[in-house]
């Protein structure tokens, strides 16, 4: 439990526990117990200090990451530095240490956990308009998934906030909308998902059902599958921590069983024939080595060769280099290239071939589209 201290007597007492190591002060003039801090994980330290300074300061609204974390989503544990707090645009308020103060206007609040956050809505947008690609689309499957939207709500609602508010990284929250599926369990297969899409492969199926073939009883679920176009199956699954100390995932179990029950599920899927493709979390994060790894086991690609990331581009436009002469038109709300293609390049996190709000499955039919504009 967080002590709020007022009194400058009290306050110099926790001050000579905090030098003993007893005591941490985590915002100005609050203290907690050294131990209960460190048993908490950086999501749980992060909503108790929303949870504070909402006792301290019952007006504020909170946005962003903490809104995020206040409902339950997916949030990148380097997201959580500092708090993030609503202001109106006519006020200025510096930042501190501890929070930051966001200038937004068309707020619209809903309380969770007696805390008053943005909607989930804009609290999905806020988040997948200023984080990288991949940290945005776990935010966005975490919110289809607990809100039990379809895909295209998302979508749908940031078009219609787009008419009637101009913000950053509006085109980069939609390409985001395209990857998000809430279907992905958590934020690590979400990261992953991401980072494989947008290294040119396709995107897998999701939480497939695979049953055994020595006890058809028993059914098995793979993180991501894909069928390749020799008919052949490759089984990607994310090794995260989580299983092995969680104990609502132990469910009583020791690690040793847990691990033994892995190695017979993996044997059962690959006496079906299926590839099985298993990674940390630390190579779903990093996005050459996951590509390299699903090239050894021959994952398919949408389009041949190798992405390449590039830095952020002015106002988030896709834009493709040519080799042969240019011609600009409007596609979909972005300004493109048409002409011969060596590569698409998109906003500062993405890159790859094709990235964009369409559909876009290959250079001729990206042609195709822009023959059809007028001049």
């Amino acid at each position: 439990m967080c002590l709020v201290v007022s009194n400058d007597a009290m306050r110099q007492r926790l001050e000579r526990l905090v030098r003993r190591g007893e005591v941490l002060r985590v915002l100005p003039s609050c203290y907690v117990e050294a131990k209960t801090w460190r048993e908490l994980n950086p999501l749980k330290k992060h909503l108790f200090k929303v949870r504070t300074l909402a006792q301290k300061h019952p007006d504020w609204t909170f946005c962003g990451v903490s809104a995020a974390v206040v409902l339950g989503y997916d949030v990148s544990f380097r997201r959580l530095n500092k708090v993030h707090v609503v202001t109106k645009p006519s006020i200025h308020r510096k930042d501190t240490a501890s929070v930051r103060f966001h200038r937004l206007d068309g707020i619209e609040t809903t309380v969770a956990g007696g805390v008053k956050v943005t909607i989930p809505e804009r609290t999905a947008l806020d988040c997948m308009r200023t984080m990288p690609v991949c940290e945005g689309a776990a935010v966005a499957d975490a919110a289809i998934r607990r809100e039990r939207w379809d895909n295209a709500h998302l979508d749908e609602w940031i078009a219609e906030f787009r008419k009637k508010h101009r913000y950053r990284g509006i085109l980069r929250s939609l390409l985001v909308c395209d990857i998000a599926d809430g279907r992905s369990e958590n934020g690590g297969e979400s990261i992953a998902r991401a980072n494989m899409i947008l290294a040119g492969f396709e995107a897998p199926e999701l939480q497939v059902e695979i049953r055994n073939p020595v006890d058809p009883q028993q059914i098995f679920r793979a993180d991501c599958l894909w069928v390749c176009a020799d008919g052949s199956i490759v089984v990607g699954e994310l090794d995260g921590r989580r299983k092995y100390t969680d104990e609502n995932m132990l469910r009583g179990r020791d690690i040793q069983e847990v691990l033994f029950e892995e190695r017979q599920r993996e044997s059962r899927i690959s006496a079906m024939g299926a590839k099985v493709m298993r990674f940390p979390f630390e190579v779903a994060n990093d996005r050459e080595r996951l590509a390299a790894l699903m090239d050894v086991f021959k994952v398919p690609r949408r389009l041949e060769g190798t992405p390449t990331t590039r830095r952020r581009r002015r106002n988030d436009r896709v834009r493709v280099r040519p080799r042969g002469h240019l011609q600009y038109r409007e596609l979909g709300g972005y300004r493109m290239v048409s002409g011969e293609y060596d590569r698409v390049y998109a906003d500062g996190h993405v890159g790859g071939y094709i990235a964009t709000r369409a559909d876009l499955k290959s250079a001729e039919w990206l042609d195709q589209k822009i023959g059809e504009l007028p001049y």
